[in-house]
């Protein structure tokens, strides 16, 4: 069963961007998934993230915020 990552965060959001494009060489490494939710609608996700976007997920732990952390990433990755 794949892992699977959640980043939160908003359409318009260029850092969101910017962490959905750093993960690709990641992705194709570790083979992992990624699951792209836009707060923008939820009131609940937007009060738990708010301005904190992107914020990468697993498994309701957060691994990193604003910028992909590498070094977070992978310890992650390796502990599942």
């Amino acid at each position: 069963m794949p892992v699977v990552l959640q980043l939160y965060g908003h359409s318009y959001c260029h850092l969101c961007e910017e962490m959905q494009k750093a993960l690709i060489p990641w992705r194709e490494q570790y083979g992992f998934e990624v699951h792209v939710i836009d707060i923008t609608e939820d009131v609940l996700l937007e009060h738990q993230f708010g301005e904190k976007v992107p914020v990468l997920v697993h498994d309701g732990v957060e691994i990193c915020h604003y910028f992909l952390d590498e070094s977070a990433l992978k310890r992650r990755l390796i502990a599942t």
